[in-house]
């Protein structure tokens, strides 16, 4: 791995942005040293050159970070336009300009008083990650050119990560693709965060050989929902035989999907492509809109059991029957995904220079979260426990956070990671915004400080340029009233 004080750098970019951008921070051991994160080890260490930084920050673990706690800032942006949200989040400005006052969630004037509010608290790690540490997005943005890029895969809850990264790194970096007047852009179109040619740090920046500042992303995002595509998800639900020609899982609801064939090579490509950190997530479309098939509800029928889980009994309809299902089969996708990240990560491509694969887990949703109570009442104290009744896959969403993750603790592989870091998120039902206006069925907008996840309940289908599709968020989301 890269130098040591890289950690020091981690725990800046934990301290200053989002508690959701803060897994990216986790993602790219370059920010991590040789030893920090994943041994859970510290060290004593100088930054580099580069950094122009002598901070001394050590040893900040996800387990720390994710045991830490809200703070009231003392000197919080109070909001009363679409611009304020910049600075209310931390920011000097976006480098992409997709639906910026969207993503911000400033696009309902009704609503700056709550957007303010949410943005008054800060999270603070506990342990050796409650170091108060300097703005340092400069040194990131070096990190990403000489150590390596991030290559983000996921649905739209990561693209809204892609997009405060880009908020977090201005302005030394430019976006592609440029949204500027277009409304027949598709979702599955690739996102870019380049190095402005124009950055004064392009002088401090040591890039590797084969960089080129045109071609060389330092970010990129792709859209993938279930981190394989249909037909592959379906042969494992089959377990590896050929279906039928009219066999079919999916309802009638779109996602997004790639195959780990097609993306894998994209993260090991040579230069002028220079990824270092492979970054995923998945869970919020693994839900009975998209899985509609997999098998009907049987009214006959009052308790049910699944191979997976014979003690996850079916009383009701209402107790989402669908979801022990969608669940088996998110457990054996899973495993197979894992087994084939090690398999890529072992690859003579791979082992040209070092690769890190990181899975960071879904957050559930609150059916509460617009509530007065909560909307009014900041962090919680502790994760509201989520009973059978909740909407959509939210209860099972902690579930397929431990399938995941014991996935990738049965590969132990050295270079393939799980990072626990969702409890900041789990306490912030109140960053959702109560929208003046919908946007198909249910519309839901997370803010977080300095970061903004927005995203749309629909019951139909996705299409280009539209707020449509069903995902849930990497903060809590929660449920407006439907039509």
């Amino acid at each position: 791995m890269s130098n040591p004080s890289a950690i020091t750098r981690l725990v800046i970019v934990l301290g200053l942005f989002s508690v959701v951008l803060t897994f990216f921070a986790w993602s790219n051991p370059s920010y991590m040293g040789t030893t920090g994160l994943f041994s859970g080890s510290s060290s004593t260490t100088t930054t580099s050159s580069s950094t122009q930084s002598d901070l001394a920050v050590q040893g900040c673990s996800p387990k720390d970070w994710s045991a830490g706690s809200w703070r009231p800032k003392s000197d919080p942006v109070v909001v009363r336009s679409p611009e304020d949200g910049i600075p209310a989040s931390g920011f000097l400005g976006c480098a992409s300009n997709r639906e910026i006052a969207w993503h911000l969630g400033t696009d309902h004037p009704d609503l700056y008083d709550w957007r303010g509010n949410v943005s008054r608290w800060d999270w603070e790690g506990a342990g050796r990650c409650a170091a108060d540490v300097p703005n340092d997005r400069e040194a990131m943005v070096i990190d990403l050119v000489e150590n390596g890029g991030w290559l983000l895969i996921g649905d739209s809850v990561t693209e809204e990560h892609f997009f405060s990264i880009s908020c977090t790194l201005y302005p030394h970096v430019i976006a592609t693709p440029d949204y500027t007047g277009r409304y027949d852009w598709d979702r599955a179109w690739p996102q870019n965060l380049y190095l402005n040619p124009n950055s004064p740090l392009v002088s401090r920046i040591k890039p590797p050989e084969g960089f080129e500042i045109e071609k060389t992303p330092l970010l990129t995002f792709r859209r993938v929902d279930l981190l394989f595509n249909r037909t592959e998800i379906v042969s494992i639900h089959n377990g590896g035989r050929t279906p039928p020609t009219n066999a079919t899982l999916f309802g009638e609801e779109a996602s997004w999907d790639m195959s780990p064939a097609d993306y894998f090579p994209i993260f090991l490509s040579p230069f002028p492509l220079n990824y270092h950190t492979l970054i995923v997530s998945t869970g919020g479309h693994w839900s009975e809109k998209v899985f509609a098939e997999i098998a009907p509800y049987a009214p006959e029928s009052t308790t049910t059991t699944t191979p997976a889980d014979a003690s996850s009994t079916i009383k009701t309809k209402d107790d989402h029957p669908l979801l022990p299902l969608i669940a088996d089969l998110f457990r054996v996708t899973m495993d197979n995904w894992a087994y084939q990240a090690g398999i890529y990560l072992d690859s003579p491509q791979a082992k040209r220079r070092e690769r890190e694969v990181v899975v960071r887990p879904y957050l559930p949703g609150d059916d509460n979260c617009h509530s007065p109570e909560t909307l009014a009442g900041g962090p919680q104290s502790e994760p509201r426990v989520l009973g059978p009744q909740t909407s959509y896959n939210w209860a099972w969403i902690p579930k397929f956070n431990t399938m995941f993750e014991d996935a990738i603790k049965a590969r132990n592989h050295a270079s393939l990671h799980y990072i626990p870091i969702d409890q900041p998120g789990r306490l912030r039902p109140d960053a959702s915004a109560r929208a003046s206006s919908k946007v198909g069925r249910d519309t839901s907008i997370i803010i977080l400080p300095n970061i903004c996840l927005s995203f749309v309940e629909d019951s139909g289908s996705p299409s280009p340029g539209s707020h449509s599709g069903s995902y849930l968020a990497s903060a809590p989301k929660c449920l407006l009233e439907s039509d």
